[in-house]
């Protein structure tokens, strides 16, 4: 216990990741109550993002109103596994503020907590391209406008 954000208090809690909602479904029923996973991955990017992006994540999980289901949000700052086509500086010199207010306008309307992987396995340059100092500026970027929104947001440091 580390008093992070979000961070789970005496126990471990599990997710799923990369599925669709339908294999996630399936493994929930699969796993007994009292062990079913806590976190659903879902994927998106900066890049076009509209303010109601979390409406259909949202309808979602709804699904599971009965149980305590995170959402852990992957945020791309490149064009999925084109590692040449990364914006990452664009998003830090403020370019993407509008996109960046539109993530933050669907986490509000999504209304729950979250766990947001803010350019997820930064370090996977062979995948997704970012560059260390660009990437550092971008993740605060995000961070900086996150927190003062005052959602209930804890933004993940994510190394592949």
């Amino acid at each position: 216990d580390f008093g992070a954000r979000l961070e789970p208090r005496g126990g471990l809690m599990h997710g799923v990741g990369q599925q669709s909602a339908e294999a996630f479904a399936a493994y929930w029923k699969a796993v007994p109550a009292g062990r079913r996973p806590m976190v659903y991955m879902h994927y998106i990017s900066l890049r076009n993002l509209p303010p109601t992006w979390a409406d259909d994540l949202k309808a979602t999980l709804l699904a599971y109103r009965d149980a305590l289901v995170i959402p852990q949000v992957g945020l791309e700052m490149t064009v999925y596994l084109s590692p040449s086509e990364h914006y990452e500086q664009r998003v830090a010199a403020g370019e993407y503020d509008q996109q960046i207010d539109n993530l933050i306008e669907g986490l509000r309307r999504l209304a729950l907590p979250v766990y947001l992987r803010i350019g997820h396995e930064f370090n996977g340059v062979s995948w997704n391209g970012y560059q260390p100092a660009s990437y550092k500026q971008a993740f605060i970027r995000v961070t900086n406008k996150l927190r003062a929104a005052n959602l209930e947001v804890a933004t993940v440091w994510d190394a592949a």
